[in-house]
């Protein structure tokens, strides 16, 4: 409303130099790049970790020292940033990356966080719930791919395709692979 005509990738530093002075617009953009650099390295840090504990450590027969696990972390950390840098560098827009993560969050998320509210969890839902997660993801991955990739030409074949979110694709896939 300011700023009419700003572009959707400038509005936020359009809207700081609208509002605030030289000086202070530098503090602001400094903290909020502290902000998302607090946010980019907890992130890479719970990767890394869920990565180790949930399944390295599991899935590995040996006994492993503190040293060993502590560097096998470290190079984690450096394959999820590596691999965040690459992804970053491919599809720039913020906006875009969170669409695309709440897609495949929901079919992640959603299912398993009702389930255990709903008090009726029990052990021998753990493969279920997994498969209905893995399953959700990976349709959920497939949709976002195919409705953005897919050649205009073929769009006379699914055209209802563009106007289903991917979210509720994986989230219907989820729910069915869990009641299933």
């Amino acid at each position: 409303v300011l700023i009419p005509g700003v572009e959707s990738q400038h509005a936020l530093s359009a809207v700081i130099r609208h509002l605030f002075p030289g000086p202070l617009s530098a503090v602001f953009v400094a903290a909020m790049m502290a902000c998302m650099m607090s946010s980019c390295d907890s992130i890479l840090n719970s990767c890394s970790t869920i990565f180790v504990r949930d399944f390295y450590q599991k899935l590995s027969s040996a006994d492993l020292s503190p040293r060993r696990i502590l560097t096998i972390a470290r190079l984690t950390t450096v394959v999820f940033g590596g691999a965040s840098l690459v992804l970053a560098l491919w599809i720039p827009n913020v906006i875009d990356w969170l669409l695309y993560s709440y897609s495949l969050w929901a079919p992640a998320a959603i299912l398993p966080i009702v389930i255990g509210l709903s008090r009726r969890y029990s052990p021998n839902m753990t493969y279920a719930v997994v498969a209905s997660i893995i399953s959700g993801c990976i349709c959920s991955a497939v949709w976002l791919a195919q409705s953005l990739w897919m050649p205009p030409s073929l769009d006379s074949l699914w055209p209802w395709s563009k106007n289903l979110d991917a979210a509720v694709v994986g989230l219907a896939v989820a729910v069915a692979v869990f009641l299933i």
